[in-house]
């Protein structure tokens, strides 16, 4: 594809490419390329497609709704994934024409195959068994386990989880283990603050960012970043700056100081 030749069709300033991404899907498709485009000018976006290599049905304009659950349709692919934790091997069928679609990456999981449950999402997206998942993602009390053992939990989740961005949206598990942690900090440093390193809301002039003491409160998802055993007011003014201009060396110093004091992160999906 030739961008060069490609205008904004806002201000018509030469587009530059942002982002070039080729699919290779299974052995009866050669190459999919798909490129993002923005204007330099007034930011606006567009994608091409390279419809030359494109098997029939690929094209993202082809599908433009999921197939419905109800549709009866062949399911002539079969699809195996082996187990990461304990070695077994899951099978599960899918509509070919779905699976297509599926490998290029230009749909959620739950489009592609409305057909299978949640428990198949995670087969095909991570290769977790049904055992395995039961064992990994129920809701289990997890005020059981020691500090360094909900550290490793957390570490283990987002290594599991790697291929998404180190989080899964089937599995929730996290939230509950973000949780614990909270609780078990609490009783083992005596006392527990939290934070949030950028505020929903912004500061008022004069305004500091405040750590909240933690004392058995519900804590809702993503409402807080990190643990701390003490309050710091080094971090609450580098959490202010942070809040009024957000910058890359404010959030790597807030790091810095969290891991200084030996604080902890929090995870959530």
């Amino acid at each position: 594809m030739d961008n060069n030749s490609l205008e904004c069709p806002n201000c018509e300033e030469p587009l530059k490419l942002e982002e070039k991404r080729v699919y290779t899907v299974k052995s009866e498709i050669q190459k999919y390329t798909l490129e993002k485009i923005k204007c330099s000018r007034c930011g606006a976006q567009t994608i091409t497609s390279d419809k030359k290599e494109v098997t029939p049905g690929l094209n993202p304009a082809s599908r433009e709704s999921a197939p419905k659950p109800e549709e009866k349709r062949e399911r002539d692919w079969t699809i195996e994934c082996q187990c990461p934790k304990c070695g077994k091997n899951s099978v599960l069928t899918v509509v070919s024409e779905d699976n297509k679609w599926y490998q290029t990456g230009l749909d959620l999981i739950s489009r592609c195959f409305p057909y299978r449950n949640i428990p198949g999402y995670e087969i095909i997206n991570t290769g977790l068994c049904y055992d395995c998942q039961q064992k990994v993602y129920s809701t289990m009390n997890y005020d059981q386990y020691t500090l360094e053992e909900l550290k490793k939990l957390t570490n283990e989740y987002i290594i599991t989880h790697r291929d998404n961005g180190g989080s899964s949206e089937f599995d929730k598990s996290i939230n509950n283990i973000s949780r614990a942690l909270i609780r078990k900090f609490h009783e083992t440093n005596g006392s527990c603050f939290l934070g949030k390193i950028h505020q929903r809301k912004k500061l008022t002039e004069g305004e500091k960012a405040k750590l909240i003491p933690y004392s058995g409160q519900l804590v809702y998802n993503f409402e807080y970043d990190f643990t701390l055993s003490q309050e710091d007011e080094c971090l609450i003014d580098l959490l202010t700056i942070c809040n009024n201009n957000i910058s890359n060396e404010t959030i790597n110093s807030i790091f810095d100081r969290i891991k200084e004091l030996g604080g902890m992160h929090l995870f959530w999906v």
